[in-house]
């Protein structure tokens, strides 16, 4: 029994496959044979977060910008996340108690980290 059929039995319904002609693919962006130096805008820290992650990924030169703006948001994540583990989550000013700004930005910060580890395929899931 070939693997088609089996996988046709398992789905319980008929599979037709077909071999495509790879000169007849869309054509992908260009690969590089380096990897891409982060880009000038970046703070340190994400330049550093850059660095880190760059080694694990196959990034084309169209992965660029969402590499950067994965890596600025981490270092905005974790700039915040200092600032709240140095002042906590509330902060005293005129009127008494307030929550801590940076608890706001750090939440999101993360969910953006969140949405493009998700994206990139920079999961553990993903590895």
């Amino acid at each position: 029994m070939t693997s088609e059929s089996v996988a046709a039995r398992l789905l319980g319904r008929h599979v037709e496959l077909s071999i495509v002609d790879p000169a007849a693919a869309p054509p992908r962006a260009p690969r590089r044979k380096a990897a891409p130096k982060p880009p000038a805008h970046l703070n340190e820290a994400a330049k550093a977060e850059w660095k880190r992650v760059i080694k694990a990924l196959d990034v084309t030169t169209l992965d660029v910008a969402a590499l950067a703006i994965y890596c600025q948001a981490y270092a905005r994540w974790a700039d915040a996340e200092l600032r709240i583990a140095q002042t906590g989550t509330l902060i005293t000013t005129k009127e008494g108690l307030a929550p801590n700004p940076y608890v706001k930005i750090a939440l999101d910060a993360s969910r953006q980290v969140e949405r493009l580890v998700r994206i990139m395929g920079l999961g553990i899931a993903d590895q």
